[in-house]
C-alpha cells in the first residue's frame, strides 16, 4: 500500500510540475531581453518582486511567438510553451536552440543567427523552416514528415537527404557546399533552388509539379528537363551546358542561360517567354519570331549572325551587343523603348517606327 501510494504522490509530483505556474526570473529566463519580452506579455504582471507569474492558462494561450531582431542570445524558457505553433526568433545571436519541447511547432524562423547545430528531430508537425544564415554544417530533417518549405541557403552543409519529405514543395539550398540531391521522393515540389553549390548533376525526372528550377553558379554539363512541363522559371547561367531541350516546357516565362558553352538555342515551343537572358554562349542564329510575350532580350556576346524579332509586339529591351549581326529589323516592337546593338556588322538601321525607344546604343 505504501508502494501505491508512493507512486500516486510521485506521479502527482510530476503533473504538478509540469502545469505548474512559471516565475518570470532570471532562472527560468536567463537572457535579459527574452526575458523582457516574455514580461511584457505576462497580462497581471503579479508576482513576487514585479517580476510576474505566467499561469498555465496563460502559457497554454500563447501559440505565437515573434521575437525578430530583438538581440536574444538565449531562448532558455522557450519549453513553457508548449504549445508554440509559431516561432520566429530570426535576425538575433543565438547559438543554441532547444526546441525539444515544443512539438506542436508548425513554423520556425530561425535566420540569421550564430546556430552551429540544429535538432528538430522533436518537431514532427513542422511545415516550414527558414535557417538560412547560421553556421550549420548538418541539417537533418528526416523526422519532419509534413514539412512543406525549407530555406537553409547560406551555411555550410554539405548533404541533405530530403528522402522522408514527400510533402515539400519550395526547396532553397543555395549557397552551401552541396555536392548532390536526390529528388526522387519529393514528387510534391514546385519550387527548388540550389544555386551556387557544388551539384554537378541533377535528376529532375519524378518532379512533374516543378515550376522553378534555380541552378546558377553550379558545375551542371547537361540538364534533362523532359518530365517537367510545369515549368514557368529556370535559371542555369554560369554552368557548363553545351545544350538544352526545352520542347517539352510549353509554360515556361523565365529563361536564364547566360554564360553557358550553347551553340544553339530552340524556343519554337515557348511561346509564353517574357524574358530571356542567353548572352554570353557560343550560339550563331536566334528565332523568335512571334514570340508575343517576349519583354525582355538579352543576347548579347555571342555569334549571331541571324536574330529574328518579327511579331515580337510586347518587347522593351534588346541587348544583342557583342554579336556578328549584319541586319537588324525592329520595325514590329513598337514598345521597344531601350536598344543596345553595338559591335556588330550593321550598317544601317532603320528605327522610324521604334517611337517609344528612349535609349540606343548602336
Amino acid at each position: 500500500m505504501r508502494n501505491i501510494l508512493c507512486a500516486i504522490l510521485l506521479v502527482c509530483a510530476v503533473v504538478s510540475c509540469a502545469w505548474a505556474d512559471v516565475a518570470i526570473n532570471e532562472e527560468n529566463f536567463p537572457d535579459d531581453n527574452f526575458r523582457a519580452f516574455v514580461y511584457a506579455a505576462d497580462k497581471d504582471k503579479e508576482g513576487e518582486d514585479g517580476h510576474g507569474i505566467l499561469s498555465d492558462s496563460e502559457l497554454a494561450a500563447i501559440t505565437r511567438m515573434g521575437v525578430y531582431e530583438e538581440n536574444i542570445e538565449s531562448l532558455k524558457g522557450i519549453e513553457y510553451f508548449t504549445n508554440l505553433v509559431y516561432l520566429d526568433c530570426a535576425n538575433n545571436p543565438i547559438s543554441e536552440l532547444d526546441l525539444s519541447s515544443n512539438t506542436a511547432l508548425a513554423y520556425l524562423d530561425c535566420s540569421y543567427n550564430d546556430l552551429s547545430s540544429l535538432d528538430i528531430s522533436a518537431n514532427t508537425a513542422l511545415q516550414m523552416l527558414d535557417c538560412r544564415g547560421n553556421r550549420l554544417s548538418v541539417l537533418d530533417i528526416s523526422a519532419n514528415p509534413v514539412l512543406e518549405q525549407l530555406y537553409c541557403q547560406g551555411n555550410s552543409i554539405t548533404a541533405l537527404d530530403t528522402s522522408g519529405n514527400e510533402a515539400i514543395e519550395a526547396l532553397v539550398c543555395s549557397g552551401n557546399p552541396i555536392t548532390e540531391l536526390d529528388l526522387t521522393a519529393n514528387t510534391a515540389l514546385v519550387s527548388l533552388d540550389c544555386q551556387s553549390t557544388d551539384i554537378v548533376t541533377i535528376d529532375t525526372s519524378k518532379n512533374a509539379a516543378l515550376e522553378s528550377l534555380y541552378a546558377k553558379n553550379t558545375g551542371l554539363t547537361a540538364v534533362d528537363l523532359t518530365n517537367n512541363p510545369a515549368l514557368k522559371r529556370i535559371n542555369f547561367e554560369y554552368c557548363q551546358l553545351t545544350e538544352i531541350d526545352l520542347s517539352k516546357n510549353t509554360a515556361l516565362q523565365h529563361i536564364a542561360l547566360t554564360h553557358n558553352q550553347l551553340a544553339e538555342l530552340n524556343l519554337a515551343s515557348n511561346m509564353y517567354v517574357e524574358e530571356l537572358y542567353c548572352g554570353d554562349n557560343d550560339i550563331e542564329e536566334l528565332d523568335l519570331r512571334n514570340h508575343a510575350a517576349l519583354r525582355y532580350v538579352s543576347c548579347e556576346g555571342n555569334q549571331l549572325a541571324r536574330l529574328d524579332v518579327s511579331g515580337c509586339t510586347e518587347l522593351q529591351i534588346l541587348f544583342c551587343w557583342r554579336n556578328m549581326l549584319t541586319e537588324l529589323d525592329l520595325s514590329g516592337s513598337p514598345k521597344l523603348f531601350m536598344l543596345r546593338c553595338e559591335s556588330n556588322r550593321l550598317t544601317t538601321l532603320d528605327l522610324s517606327q521604334n517611337v517609344s525607344l528612349d535609349t540606343a546604343y548602336g
